[in-house]
């Protein structure tokens, strides 16, 4: 036993990753639905970055040629179809996520103190509220274009889903916001204690990933609501970045 312990505890000290580290970084992303939603928004909008940079390159006739060789016909439609089919998984794998939404809106507004409002403690209720609300007509997008049980519009249900979106990623940016700051000064003040201060300091580092999160789901959702229309290229950016910071979490 002794000398099994001895070979798990090398094998963890290598610098080099061995294929059992690998599966079980993959085990560790595959068996949260967050992080596989995360893993499958990656590619997702990868994919949109590499359709983003094909539309700009074909507008411009010294590189339209050279992306007609290296794309064959038919990748263009063979990309969206892969995008879409993603998209539609990513509702699969979210059906459901209402259930726990519930009890949490419902925590939030029974620890409300209306004499005492703050923004600690509404705008996370709002937040809870608004994604509670997306996620209602994120089953109903799926119901009504992947099981064509309902019959609504799709394209207006997607802008109602991302507006109630980009006002919970608005609550999430203001508090992230509030957070950092406050760590900053906190920071400035621990001079004297090194400990205290490395540990603000990681938190402060958190809080910043978390605020560019933020950013970078505002203007995806800014997009996906029709308030305005972004350009592609920085849309699929900002959505590969939010997803892969989430992965970059979850594995850290």
């Amino acid at each position: 036993m002794h000398h099994q312990n001895s070979l798990i505890h090398a094998s963890s000290s290598s610098p080099c990753c061995s294929p059992c580290e690998w599966m079980q970084a993959a085990q560790k992303l595959l068996s949260n639905i967050k992080t596989r939603d995360a893993l499958y928004r990656v590619i997702q909008f990868s994919l949109r970055v590499i359709l983003a940079v094909r539309g700009i390159a074909a507008a411009n006739p010294h590189s339209a040629s050279l992306f007609a060789r290296l794309m064959a016909s038919g990748t263009d439609k063979k990309l969206l179809s892969t995008v879409s089919a993603l998209s539609t998984g990513r509702k699969v794998l979210a059906f459901g996520n209402i259930i726990s939404e519930v009890p949490n809106t419902i925590r939030l507004a029974r620890g409300l103190d209306m004499k005492n409002l703050t923004v600690d403690s509404v705008l996370p209720l709002l937040r809870s509220a608004c994604m509670l609300n997306f996620w209602i007509y994120d089953h109903i997008a799926w119901l009504t274009a992947g099981a064509k049980v309902l019959d609504f519009c799709p394209k207006k249900v997607s802008v109602v889903q991302a507006r109630f979106w980009f006002t919970a990623v608005l609550c999430s940016l203001t508090l992230d916001t509030k957070a950092l700051v406050q760590h900053i000064q906190d920071v400035k003040g621990a001079d004297s204690d090194e400990e205290k201060k490395k540990q603000l300091t990681e938190r402060a580092k958190t809080l910043a990933l978390h605020e560019a999160r933020d950013v970078c789901d505002l203007i995806v959702a800014t997009n996906n609501s029709a308030i305005i229309r972004m350009p592609p290229l920085l849309v699929g950016i900002c959505g590969a970045f939010s997803a892969a910071s989430i992965i970059y979490e979850a594995l850290a």
